[in-house]
């Protein structure tokens, strides 16, 4: 384990090529994902879920950033709050048992991504927005290198 945490550590140090060490970022932010949607398959395996809680807190915290000018630590913890209040809503309603769970959360699946793509005005679509502020806390992660230790 430290072995690899000591190889990531010294990666950037060897590789030159900026585009490799996004990719490589984007591996790593994709690991966290798979990560939490293993440790969610082994805990409640009839949920299909949590991938559009992943992308609502993405949208709901940029959102928050770059049109109502929150700052970007309070806009993620308030997004992750208000997604794990949904998910609990969801999750413990008493009448949905079973098959009926599965279609809600496949319904619920369906309309997030017709948010996702339809809903321009707020989304901007399969394009995505500008005008996320960086996260800042003492340091500001605006480069590939400190995203990669970030991540």
């Amino acid at each position: 384990m430290w072995g690899l945490a000591l190889f990531l550590a010294l990666i950037p140090l060897v590789m030159r090529n900026p585009y490799n060490l996004g990719i490589l970022n984007l591996i790593g932010l994709y690991v966290i994902v798979v990560l939490g949607l293993t440790s969610h398959r082994l805990c409640r395996p009839d949920i299909p879920g949590p991938r559009r809680f992943f992308g609502l807190g993405a949208y709901g915290s940029a959102i928050l950033t770059a049109t109502y000018g929150f700052p970007a630590w309070p806009a993620m913890i308030l997004t992750a709050a208000a997604m794990a209040l949904v998910a609990l809503v969801l999750g413990s309603h008493p009448q949905l048992i079973g098959h009926y769970l599965a279609m809600a959360t496949l319904g619920f699946n369906y309309v997030v991504d017709s948010i996702f793509i339809q809903w321009d005005a707020v989304t901007g679509g399969p394009s995505a927005f500008p005008g996320c502020r960086p996260v800042h806390r003492g340091l500001t992660f605006d480069s590939d290198l400190k995203f990669h230790y970030l991540v």
